[in-house]
């Protein structure tokens, strides 16, 4: 004889709540099969939880602790290369032409180089460039960028994408001028 096709499952209860589910239906004089349909998991699930509840709690395993994942180390060269795609991305995103990402990396490189000290007690990311795009927003006057006030709106960019390069590159110096050279010579011949 065999079993009917289970319906799918919307979501996954946790094993503290299937054991007071179980433990529920069992004291109501249900039979671990019923349990099991009730519940949508496996008769063998249900005999383990009411070994499980059946155990004193001195006497039961730990809860096991989740791993933590391991950030991902980003090479310099991969850092730079997903840089460039992520802020060429938003520089188009944006719809920003030629004179205004020109002046957009002009002055935050201007910037960068004058408050070389603010950004010098961060430590290296552990986050991707793309990553760091929510981090890096300035809080801004909403109206402003709304009503299209579009120096406002440079003003903001600028201050954004400063803060977005120190963020990526927080000491090292030569590296973000690269990083800028290039996005200057990327912003001439193809925006």
């Amino acid at each position: 004889m065999s079993r009917p096709p289970r319906e799918p499952r919307l979501w996954k209860p946790t094993a503290e709540l299937r054991r007071s589910a179980v433990r529920l239906l069992s004291r109501k004089g249900l039979s671990n099969r019923e349990i099991a349909r009730r519940l949508k998991c496996d008769e063998g699930t249900v005999r383990r939880d009411l070994k499980f509840l059946r155990t004193p709690v001195s006497k039961r395993p730990p809860a096991k602790e989740p791993r933590l994942k391991k950030p991902k180390i980003i090479t310099p060269e991969q850092r730079v290369k997903q840089f460039f795609k992520a802020a060429k991305d938003w520089f188009r995103s944006e719809g920003l032409i030629r004179p205004d990402a020109l002046f957009i990396v002009a002055e935050a490189a201007r910037r960068l180089h004058l408050g070389q000290q603010a950004y010098s007690h961060l430590t290296d990311p552990t986050l991707s460039p793309a990553e760091l795009l929510s981090h890096a927003t300035p809080r801004r006057e909403v109206d402003l960028i709304a009503a299209g006030a579009m120096p406002e709106k440079l003003e903001y960019s600028t201050n954004w994408f400063a803060r977005w390069v120190a963020l990526n590159w927080p000491k090292d110096g030569e590296v973000r001028e690269g990083v800028l050279r290039d996005m200057t010579r990327w912003a001439e011949k193809e925006l």
